[in-house]
């Protein structure tokens, strides 16, 4: 096992060259030993962040290694939950190995497609919602002002050359709120809402956030280990 396994701390320093990076395939190896484990089938690298990397799995569905512990508890508790604007979490464990120097958690969740990678205009929306409410704790208060609501739209409309449609507008206005709702139900505080954080399980579907890691709402419980 490469030596590249063995820090986790930095992850986006795998999207640095776009040339094959052995550390990356290195990564998807380990990981593919992860995916067997837990009783699925490893089919590709997606993306990785500050904290994690993602890869696609068998029964359309993601295996998140992360070392973002808030993350990690936050899916513990949204198990069997089965909201509909944030995402289904399946089963969380932490992983050991001889080859790791820290911590390091596996996440199963289900494959959403981003809206980073969507429709252009939809993802220019969402990037100017996410600049406009500022503070991401003043989401949930923010949504439910009717008059911070119309400025954000005029404004939007104002800057943006290529607009969404007032349909498209007032249906992604209505999927937030419905996020904020359901948030709020479930605990989930504050929210990181934006482009890279927002997608759709389907096509014309709800609205969905899948990274929880902003979460800090959340309790500290036994996590199950596999050994790698």
């Amino acid at each position: 096992m490469s030596q590249y396994i063995a820090n986790f701390s930095n992850f986006n320093d795998q999207k640095h060259h776009e040339r094959i990076d052995i550390r990356k395939y290195t990564l998807i190896e380990f990981a593919r030993k992860i995916a067997d484990k837990m009783g699925y089938e490893l089919i590709s690298y997606i993306d990785s962040g500050s904290y994690g990397a993602a890869f696609k799995i068998s029964k359309f569905r993601v295996l998140k290694l992360t070392t973002d512990i808030s993350e990690v508890y936050t899916a513990k508790m949204l198990i069997n939950k089965k909201p509909e604007h944030i995402v289904n979490y399946y089963d969380v464990v932490k992983v050991e190995s001889e080859y790791l120097q820290s911590d390091l958690y596996a996440i199963i969740m289900d494959f959403v497609f981003s809206i980073r990678d969507g429709d252009h205009k939809n993802k220019k929306f969402f990037e100017f919602f996410s600049f406009h409410f500022g503070e991401r704790e003043d989401f949930i208060k923010n949504i439910f002002n009717e008059d911070y609501i119309q400025q954000f739209i005029q404004e939007y409309k104002d800057y943006t050359k290529d607009a969404l449609d007032d349909k498209k507008i007032n249906k992604n206005i209505q999927e937030l709120k419905k996020l904020a709702v359901e948030s709020e139900e479930l605990g989930i505080y504050p929210l990181d809402v934006h482009s890279g954080n927002l997608g759709y399980k389907f096509v014309d579907t709800n609205l969905v956030y899948f990274d929880a890691g902003a979460n800090k709402n959340y309790r500290v419980v036994t996590i199950e280990k596999i050994i790698i």
